[in-house]
């Protein structure tokens, strides 16, 4: 048999088949072969085209392919349906940021985080710490990010909360302005790494 008579996976998937079509009416394949491309790959399933078609015109096939194809469009109308529920939370969400005076907030994060940071010129930084020990344990942050935890949207929704809290920082703090700048590039970039 030729390999034009035969068909991959790939070439079932994009004929409108579902691994569960596949599992029920195709088993087992026709034929394997070595992978052109990858030579460490597994070796491709192919299947007799006239097979595939004789399955495709049967009626019980028709019927779990229309299913399949309902399921899908509703699982798709529920995870519409979340993010829409997420994106209503992160519009009514609002950051209440306490003031702390200048030399209480720098005890308090170097107390946080156990650590001084060391600038190059010697002293210590307090900005970043300070940002983030206002946004972890001065605000609702941690218990928004438990809120979205395991929901549908959350990577996206995740950027956008501790954009509100870092936004809302430098509001409220001149001074750790330019850090949370900072801090918002980094996770934006990061976050459209990981996007890509």
């Amino acid at each position: 048999m030729f390999i034009s008579d035969m068909l991959t996976k790939a070439e079932l998937l994009s004929r409108g088949w579902t691994d569960a079509l596949i599992r029920c009416f195709m088993p087992a394949p026709d034929d394997t072969r070595p992978n052109p491309k990858f030579a460490k790959a597994a070796r491709m399933k192919l299947y007799e085209r006239q097979r595939v078609e004789k399955c495709e015109a049967l009626l019980q096939f028709a019927r779990k392919k229309q299913e399949a194809h309902l399921r899908k469009q509703s699982a798709k109308r529920a995870v519409e349906t979340k993010r829409a529920k997420m994106q209503e939370y992160l519009d009514g969400l609002t950051i209440e940021i306490p003031f702390i005076e200048n030399d209480e907030l720098i005890t308090r994060s170097q107390r946080h985080h156990y650590i001084i940071w060391i600038a190059d010129d010697g002293l210590p930084p307090v900005e970043r710490p300070c940002v983030n020990y206002i946004r972890h344990c001065e605000t609702e942050y941690e218990s928004c990010l438990a809120r979205i935890a395991e929901t549908t949207g959350r990577c996206d929704a995740y950027i956008e909360i501790k954009g509100k809290v870092v936004e809302a920082i430098a509001e409220k703090y001149d001074c750790l302005a330019e850090e949370c700048e900072k801090q918002l590039k980094l996770s934006w970039k990061r976050h459209n790494e990981d996007v890509v």
